[in-house]
């Protein structure tokens, strides 16, 4: 196999390498080529930037390395009220769903939990 008979494309999470291969008769008057596919899937935290591959000696490599972890986040502990703590939040939400879509959904489920905190706190007040 030759580089000019491959090909390796990612396409979304899934890396595909195809080509064919070459087969000279035994006169050496007939080329045959035979096609094949290979299809692999790549992780969420592959690096698709760094892909790369390299063809030695019929030998085909692919390096696929993995995005860098983030640092880890220490999240502050506040000590102001409950009612305080809830009102920065709701401020804050709508400037974080508009830069990220995912945004939204936590939001949601910090709501739902502001929510039924609020609402024990108030039977606990009966």
């Amino acid at each position: 196999v030759k580089v000019k008979d491959l090909q390796i494309n990612v396409e979304q999470d899934v890396l595909q390498i195809s080509g064919f291969r070459r087969i000279i008769s035994r006169e050496g008057d007939t080329v045959k080529k035979n096609r094949f596919s290979y299809s692999v899937g790549v992780e969420e935290d592959t690096d698709l930037a760094k892909i790369r591959a390299n063809l030695s000696d019929g030998v085909l490599v692919i390096t696929a390395p993995k995005k860098p972890r983030p640092d880890p986040i220490i999240v502050p502990i506040t000590t102001e009220s409950h009612e305080t703590f809830v009102k920065k939040t709701l401020e804050t939400k709508s400037k974080d769903v508009k830069e990220n879509p995912k945004a939204k959904e936590i939001e949601i489920k910090v709501q739902s939990a502001v929510n039924q905190n609020t609402h024990e706190a108030m039977e606990e007040k009966k």
